[in-house]
């Protein structure tokens, strides 16, 4: 199934938005995405879907904007937003499609030029056409997964307790790696509420420590790591990130009572034993 995007302020349907790469103030890409599923304490094998769409991170106070491809989609909107770190940019739809061929058939890359028009709707002299060559081709990226250990273990999570969060490393050695959490408003994560977590790692990293409280009692989450590697460079009109993500489930366990409260529950209950004892003794 397709996941909810927190990072576009619609919640549309789509993919978690990672941000992107440290780029100098002024930037315009093309995100690719290979999306999987985890389901189980197995790596998935297989995608599910391949996502493609378009992020501008200008400087002023851009409202809006388009993007003209050479796909027969033709122009894709750019609307405000926050990326997966909650910085504001503007961010279009995502594409989805079945397969990379179909996406590469909609949005070509291979030196294929995209036109970005970014929209000042409080000083129009301000707006701004920036074009950009997507020369990806492909990225030798492995399929994230949570571990077995890791995936068992945040079924029925502890909140209060701390949390390692490990996964397999991959086998790029350029590769960034993500991890992001949202928190869901049902069991299915159909829908998001707001950003719980969200850390990066150099390449190498096999694991994310996450503290005690980071997460509510009885909340369902989703978690998405990432291994991403950017093609082209930042702020020369060819930039484009290519990310594989794995997407998974959990729910944390529901609030255990305090020491304190088992005591007074205990207390009270022994009360009553006493009180119903002497009751019928009386009658």
């Amino acid at each position: 199934m397709n996941f909810r995007t927190l990072a576009l302020c619609s919640l549309a349907a789509g993919t978690l938005v990672r941000p992107a790469a440290a780029t100098p103030l002024f930037s315009v890409d093309i995100q690719r995405t290979t999306l999987y599923n985890q389901t189980s304490g197995t790596a998935p094998a297989s995608p599910s879907n391949v996502a493609v769409f378009f992020e501008a991170d200008p400087p002023g106070d851009f409202t809006s904007g388009s993007v003209d491809s050479p796909s027969t989609l033709n122009v894709a909107q750019l609307s405000p937003g926050l990326d997966g770190g909650g910085n504001p940019d503007l961010l279009s739809m995502e594409f989805d499609f079945g397969s990379e061929s179909d996406a590469l058939a909609q949005f070509p890359n291979g030196g294929a030029t995209y036109t970005f028009h970014l929209v000042d709707s409080n000083n129009t002299a301000e707006n701004t056409d920036v074009s950009m060559q997507d020369i990806s081709t492909s990225a030798t990226l492995g399929t994230p997964a949570a571990t077995s250990t890791t995936w068992n273990g945040l079924q029925g999570l502890d909140p209060t307790t701390d949390f390692t969060f490990s996964y397999n490393a991959d086998t790029n050695p350029d590769a960034l790696d993500f991890l992001e959490i949202v928190q869901c408003s049902d069991p299915s994560c159909n829908n998001f509420v707001s950003l719980t977590y969200f850390n990066s790692a150099s390449p190498g990293n096999t694991s994310f420590d996450l503290p005690a409280d980071t997460f509510l009692p009885g909340t369902p989450y989703l978690a998405a790591l990432f291994f991403t590697a950017s093609t082209g460079v930042p702020n020369t009109g060819t930039l484009t990130e290519l990310s594989n993500e794995t997407n998974m489930t959990f729910e944390t366990m529901t609030s255990i009572p305090e020491p304190g409260t088992w005591l007074f529950l205990l207390t009270g209950l022994a009360g009553l034993a006493i009180w119903l004892r002497r009751a019928t003794r009386a009658d």
